[in-house]
């Protein structure tokens, strides 16, 4: 057993099952939902991320001169 290989099982045994080791997958995280309705539209299953993008399309179709507010 070379010094190498020592080195190796005792960090192995340092590791203690608390670090993610390369070879696990990650986890994919799915989306939030808009529980807060960002954009107002009533639609709280979509995702907040495509909720606020769809808030920031809205904010800038309108006009300077809308009967809105």
């Amino acid at each position: 057993m070379s010094w190498r290989d020592i080195i190796r099982k005792e960090q192995e045994k340092a590791h203690c099952g608390t670090e993610k080791l390369d070879d696990e997958p990650f986890e994919k995280k799915e989306a939030k939902p808009d529980y807060i309705d960002l954009d107002g539209d009533g639609n709280k299953t979509e995702s907040m991320r495509q909720a606020a993008k769809d808030k920031k399309k809205k904010s800038k179709s309108r006009g300077a001169f809308t009967d809105d507010e």
